[in-house]
């Protein structure tokens, strides 16, 4: 592609990426909104480099800090905006279990800090549920990485069904 193309191709996904954020509004959605936002990154990241992804997920973290909703809009630049794309280096880089360990470690640090920016940045709270605070904190951590590694599974189905069905494609559009 050329550089104008890129441009044009990663501003239309980084819209894409921001109008799926905003139905983070609609009720229920808040945490799927991010995940599904962050797909876009894997399709600019295959078709261009990383670096446009990277510059593309500053452009849409920008807009999605100032018009989503604070707690989706979050965790969409602490974690998931930009997963798609350090995935793609962590698979290329290591392989079998030490690329499962990092990928959760990622999650998880992400996830902490993600939270804490919402409780101490936004102030909005998070229930403790009384004696058993750290405890729940610590089993919700554990059930959003088994979350997690379903959402990663599926997220290699989709991207490679994205290489199979639409990059032949649009690699021919684009020549």
């Amino acid at each position: 592609m050329k550089r104008s193309q890129k441009t044009a191709f990663c501003g239309v996904f980084t819209a894409l990426a921001v109008v799926i954020m905003l139905t983070s509004y609609f009720p229920y959605v808040t945490y799927a909104t991010p995940a599904l936002g962050g797909i876009v990154f894997a399709a600019i990241t295959i078709e261009t480099d990383r670096k446009w992804a990277f510059g593309s997920y500053i452009a849409c973290s920008l807009l999605v800090m100032l018009l989503c909703e604070k707690e989706a809009a979050t965790l969409f630049v602490g974690f998931f905006g930009y997963y798609c794309i350090l995935k793609g280096v962590i698979e290329q880089y290591f392989r079998g279990i030490l690329e499962h360990i990092l990928k959760h470690l990622v999650f998880s640090v992400s996830m902490i800090i993600g939270y804490a920016v919402i409780v101490f940045v936004f102030g909005i709270p998070f229930d403790e549920s009384g004696q058993f605070g750290f405890w729940f904190a610590l089993a919700m951590l554990v059930a959003g990485n088994i979350v997690f590694a379903i959402y990663d599974a599926g997220l290699t189905r989709v991207i490679g069904a994205y290489i199979y069905k639409f990059h032949p494609k649009i690699s021919r559009i684009f020549k």
